[in-house]
């Protein structure tokens, strides 16, 4: 008996024609010429209008600047509220001073039951002014509270707390540090050369001078686009 024909439901439905790999591989050139990924469009399209957007906004490089040190200026600020959280149980950090120099010491450690002695034999290293002669003041914010007096009592008696400031003020009649002795440099005698000593010099800049001077009248230190002819 002959074999009936599939219905048409039964039918599978006809596969498309098969293509090769090199048929189904892009063509390079075409490739180099199609347009760009849609993500690279969009970070395109941000970077121009941000730079447009500054352009319209006219930010100056001093109005940038000013911006920067400001938030430079917040950052470093940033942790100051925490700054003497991190001090061990006990201990303070104060600002030193002294009353003969402009120099300060900021975020010296003490042990609160240290005694006053021992925090001047230990300020003697920084201000150059003896135990003896040391008066020591407990200021903040500029006011003066006490005085740390007398040499045996200990440091936390006063009430002494991070961020206030310990001012020395040197009795010494005859310290180093007095009217600027340790600071002023216009008080330290220096070397003035004379006229007639610097003349006969050899090895000098106006020996020199005078030398290229006679092989060259208009012989100057000057670049040679800066040069002006001296009749001299």
């Amino acid at each position: 008996q002959g074999r009936q024909a599939d219905p048409a439901c039964c039918r599978r439905p006809a596969r498309p024609p098969r293509t090769s790999a090199r048929a189904r591989r892009p063509d390079r050139s075409g490739a180099r010429a199609a347009a760009p990924a849609p993500a690279a469009d969009a970070r395109r399209t941000r970077g121009s209008c941000l730079l447009g957007g500054l352009g319209r906004r006219g930010t100056s490089a001093a109005a940038m600047a000013a911006l920067d040190m400001n938030s430079l200026g917040q950052y470093i600020r940033l942790e100051d509220h925490n700054q003497y959280q991190q001090l061990a149980e006990g201990t303070v950090s104060v600002l030193v001073s002294h009353s003969n120099l402009d120099q300060q010491w900021p975020e010296i450690r003490f042990d609160l039951h240290s005694t006053i002695g021992a925090i001047k034999d230990r300020l003697y290293r920084h201000g150059g002014t003896g135990a003896g002669f040391q008066k020591l003041l407990l200021k903040q914010n500029g006011q003066t509270l006490c005085e740390l007096t007398p040499d045996d009592r200990m440091l936390g008696f006063f009430g002494v707390s991070s961020g206030m400031e310990i001012h020395i003020v040197d009795t010494d009649p005859y310290s180093f540090s007095k009217d600027g002795g340790l600071e002023n440099v216009d008080l330290v005698e220096k070397y003035v050369m004379s006229e007639e000593d610097y003349e006969r010099r050899e090895n000098s800049l106006r020996a020199y001078k005078k030398k290229m001077r006679e092989k060259d009248p208009y012989f100057t230190f000057l670049p040679e686009n800066r040069r002006e002819p001296k009749n001299k």
